[in-house]
């Protein structure tokens, strides 16, 4: 087992850089983390941070979506109500609607968010549910769900596999959100081989694709042209 949050050199130890980056670390396999601890100036109390970016992989501030290449030491500035996050390109990062309490609310709305890998890629990442109450999950009482990212070119496809396993309180069906940062006005999206056309939504800044609500025991494929 390792720590969900751990130092650069757990995930990066074949990169000398990654042993002198106490400042920063990931958040699991996805998000690569800086908090900002000097104080700010100005207006919006902006402040810097040093970041380090791993090498082999290509990175986006999930506040502006702007790309950052690895492979390179850069110090970042943001105001206030931001800090240094970047989400990591080439995979499914799982979300979900604001909720008081996040753990325990039943997931009947999966928001997705991708950005592009750096090269062509097949990635899993596993989404992971219990009650968030019990220790049931210490007896089997908890559901995967596998979340796949497949990159040819300049096609993209997001697969959302059948839930596998459960617990009481899992919903039956669930709808989806994927936000796509990188997508290009007027390119072409089939959800299940039907295509859809996205909307805009200004509050992150990107274009999102809309999947009703279907059962768990549907995969789900969304194409699109990356």
């Amino acid at each position: 087992m390792v720590p969900l949050n751990r130092s650069m050199f757990i995930d990066y130890g074949d990169q000398k850089e990654s042993f002198g980056q106490p400042q920063q670390f990931t958040f699991g396999y996805i998000l690569l983390a800086a908090p900002i601890s000097s104080p700010g100036a100005g207006a919006d109390l902006t402040a810097s941070q040093r970041v380090w970016f791993p090498a082999g992989e290509v990175w986006y501030d999930y506040f502006t979506h702007e790309m950052k290449q690895g492979g390179h030491t850069a110090d970042i500035s943001k105001p206030l109500d931001e800090f240094p996050l970047y989400v990591r390109g080439g995979w499914v990062l799982p979300m979900q609607p604001y909720t008081p309490r996040p753990a325990s609310a039943p997931l009947d709305t999966l928001v997705m968010r991708v950005y592009p890998a750096a090269k062509d890629v097949d990635n899993t990442f596993t989404l992971y549910e219990d009650d968030g109450i019990s220790l049931d999950y210490q007896k089997g009482g908890y559901a995967t769900t596998p979340l796949r990212y497949t990159q040819s070119g300049n096609k993209a496809i997001v697969s959302v596999e059948p839930v596998e396993g459960g617990y009481p309180g899992l919903v039956k069906r669930r709808a989806y959100r994927l936000q796509l940062p990188a997508f290009q006005s007027g390119a072409k999206v089939k959800v299940n081989g039907k295509i859809v056309k996205p909307s805009y939504d200004d509050t992150v800044g990107c274009h999102v694709v809309s999947v009703p609500a279907m059962p768990l025991s549907r995969r789900i494929t969304i194409e699109y042209d990356k």
